[in-house]
């Protein structure tokens, strides 16, 4: 395996400090209620403020106590978007500013609209096109006063793909982060609503000299992999999967990517089903043994997380230490997983020759897992995870064996 244990002072880290900015749209998002009996003219349904971007800032600013605890720590949370004036904009904008975060917001006077998301039969339905955001004038962005002050800049593919406007500006802001001494986190993120990875990728390559550190889907590493490789794919095309057999493989692809690529940092977030977990060797082994055990997480005995991260200095997981866990809903993780990177891990350029130690590339990771878990044991898009909650969390992790091993969630 790539890493072993390490020793609790490691990953231990019960500081969250981060500052981070994150640029994007926030939607009002709509979910069948919990144990609702849905009819044909009535629907129960769940309201939540989400949007991926505003999700990871909130929860890292939740992290850290909110308001007072940012301040206290010397962290800081921000977040740059469009709104409509009205009651549904202030609504999105209130419930940012109660945990902590720091909205710079422009306003659209002309009758804009708050995009929403519909989930209906487990599948994400959008209506985006006109909103205020998707309408916006990438002009109205002063990218150095917004960024200065923060050690993160937190983008997704999603922007680039809501239109011309919402994509100039999102470059921009790549544009405008390193003279700023702000790092660029950017999560792949694909919606395939939104349109193909094809032409999301096409708006993602040319701004990779300028991103510190690409998450990933597993979803988003199999595209990656038939891709091209003169688009810095992998270049396996439809031998892929036969390519990449198993789950060691694909953490073999991710060193690929990075070289390939030239950022700090190529991360991707795992996690699969409790009996998956056993069949696929612990994840290392069959991704078609994997497969063949995966039923419905939320309901069929929990799920197992874990991470990779490539660095130049090798790879970083924390395979080693997965956390097992009951999640409610299949949403929210994988933003919550970003705050959690980037409450315990400083941008590479801080680092001695711009990389992060194998020690605390991990650690971060085993934090961002924990992160990512917390979040999905409430409902909504946002996670509602507090300090004292990574705290608890952290002491499972402490009695762990070696102090850095499994961690079982809800029992």
């Amino acid at each position: 395996r790539a890493a072993g244990p390490h020793a609790r002072s490691v990953w231990m880290m019960a500081r969250v400090s981060a500052s981070l900015v994150g640029f994007g749209e926030a939607l009002l998002v709509y979910k069948p209620a919990p144990n609702a009996a849905p009819a044909l003219d009535v629907t129960p349904v769940l309201e939540s403020v989400g949007g991926a971007e505003l999700n990871s800032v909130v929860a890292l600013a939740r992290l850290a106590g909110g308001p007072q605890g940012l301040v206290a720590a010397g962290g800081r949370c921000s977040y740059v978007t469009v709104l409509p004036t009205g009651p549904l904009g202030a609504r999105i904008e209130r419930m940012a500013m109660s945990a902590g975060v720091q909205v710079l917001c422009h306003r659209q006077l002309d009758g804009g609209e708050v995009g929403t998301g519909h989930v209906s039969h487990d599948r994400m339905h959008y209506q985006r096109a006109h909103s205020s955001f998707a309408r916006l004038n990438p002009q109205i962005f002063d990218w150095p006063v917004y960024l200065a002050g923060h050690d993160w800049l937190h983008l997704t593919g999603i922007t680039p793909l809501l239109g011309e406007g919402p994509h100039a500006a999102w470059a921009a802001a790549i544009d405008a982060a390193a003279p700023a001494g702000c790092a660029v986190a950017l999560d792949v993120n694909w919606r395939p609503a939104l349109g193909t990875f094809e032409a999301l990728w096409a708006r993602i390559r040319p701004k990779l000299p300028g991103v510190a550190c690409v998450v990933l889907s597993e979803t988003a590493l199999d595209c990656l992999a038939r891709m091209p490789a003169d688009a810095l794919g992998l270049g396996l095309g439809a031998q892929a999967d036969t390519a990449m057999p198993r789950y060691e493989h694909r953490y073999q692809a991710l060193g690929h990517l990075r070289k390939l690529w030239g950022v700090a940092i190529v991360a991707c977030c795992f996690k699969c089903p409790e009996a998956a977990f056993a069949a696929s060797e612990g994840g290392m082994g069959s991704r078609a043994a994997a497969a063949a055990a995966v039923g419905n997480t939320i309901k069929a005995g929990g799920n197992v997380r874990w991470s990779v991260a490539a660095t130049a200095g090798g790879l970083a997981t924390s395979l080693d230490a997965p956390v097992h866990h009951r999640p409610v809903q299949a949403t929210g993780g994988g933003d919550a997983w970003l705050a959690g990177l980037v409450s315990a891990l400083e941008p590479p350029h801080k680092y001695p020759g711009g990389l992060p130690p194998p020690e605390a590339l991990r650690a971060a990771l085993m934090r961002a897992d924990l992160v990512a878990a917390l979040a999905q044991a409430s409902h909504g898009d946002q996670s509602r995870a507090g300090p004292g909650d990574l705290e608890r969390a952290e002491a499972l992790r402490q009695r762990s064996p070696g102090g850095a091993g499994p961690v079982y969630l809800d029992g």
